[in-house]
């Protein structure tokens, strides 16, 4: 797996952990009546450097995903909270399992076959 591979599920799975930390404090806090809810986008910034002329440098320059107060029409939907959880949940599982598969890959590789 290249640097710029493990670069990029690295800030993936970090905008991912925050997101599902931001999506847990809204459904915690959905009972209260002036709480407004938090978003985390990174996925914007990640594809822009990896468009970049030097993906790897500019990667690892991004900076933590970025967590905002989201724009709220009435109150918020519980509902929506736990399809974005489980949809987070889902790309974190799937970006594990690709860089697991790629490690198992490379160990194949080092020892060879039976």
């Amino acid at each position: 797996m290249s640097d710029l591979t493990i670069a990029t599920l690295s800030r993936a799975m970090d905008g991912l952990h925050a997101r599902q930390a931001a999506t847990a404090h809204n459904i915690a806090n959905s009972g209260n009546v002036n709480f407004t809810p938090m978003r985390v986008t990174f996925e914007d910034a990640l594809q822009a450097a990896l468009k970049s002329d030097a993906p790897l440098q500019a990667i690892s320059q991004l900076k933590s995903p970025a967590v905002h107060s989201a724009p709220q029409d009435g109150e918020m939907r519980l509902d929506l909270e736990l399809t974005l959880a489980n949809e987070t949940a889902s790309r974190y599982a799937m970006l594990t399992s690709i860089a697991d598969r790629n490690f198992q890959m490379q160990s194949l590789a080092f020892k060879g076959t039976p």
